[in-house]
């Protein structure tokens, strides 16, 4: 995880859509991660491992948290 979002804050699952399935439909599921807090959402399926789309998510949220239109105006936590 990110050392500048507390795991806490997060919520990670993983993202089925609806719709035909059966052998071969679907592959690997999207990765949902969720910023609890702000309610800023990230899904991700890029193809790569669950592991890899959850860190590309986990950017994608900071990205969000760290812009200067987030209206709510969220600090991460700095180290230190």
């Amino acid at each position: 995880m990110s050392d500048l979002i507390p795991a806490a804050d997060l919520r990670v699952t993983r993202h089925c859509e609806g719709g035909p399935g059966g052998q071969q439909v679907g592959g690997p599921y999207p990765i949902r991660v969720e910023h609890v807090p702000s309610g800023l959402v990230a899904i991700v399926d890029t193809g790569d491992s669950p592991h890899r789309c959850k860190l590309v998510a986990i950017d994608m949220i900071l990205a969000g948290l760290t812009s200067p239109h987030m209206p709510r105006g969220y600090k991460p936590q700095q180290e230190g």
